[in-house]
């Protein structure tokens, strides 16, 4: 404590040590934790405008989204028959005709 400089305020004793602060660290630690606050605040205000956009457009979202769910079926679909095509074994029919001219070709 002795060699502590005259501006640090004694913060929290701890075990076998001490903490010290200065006005600045106190003044800069307000500072962060009223951002903070801040910040939570606007979060709160932009999620509750975005809930009440989202309720007054429901038709028209949900009018944009059936289009928009159709077409991501039938790219789930695709990708699922190209997955069952690259995994099932391939067989070639060949069909031999024959002529009237009595040969096979």
């Amino acid at each position: 404590m002795q060699h502590a400089p005259s501006d640090y305020e004694r913060k929290q004793t701890l075990v076998n040590a001490e903490r010290f602060t200065t006005p600045e660290l106190k003044e800069l630690e307000s500072k962060i934790l009223d951002a903070e606050d801040k910040m939570l605040a606007l979060e709160r205000e932009i999620f509750q405008q975005l809930r009440l956009f989202a309720a007054e457009h429901a038709s028209r979202i949900r009018q944009t989204g059936l289009p928009l769910r159709s077409w991501m079926l039938r790219a789930r679909w695709h990708r699922w028959l190209l997955r069952i095509a690259t995994l099932a074994p391939v067989f070639q029919i060949r069909v031999r005709f024959a002529s009237s001219l009595g040969g096979i070709r």
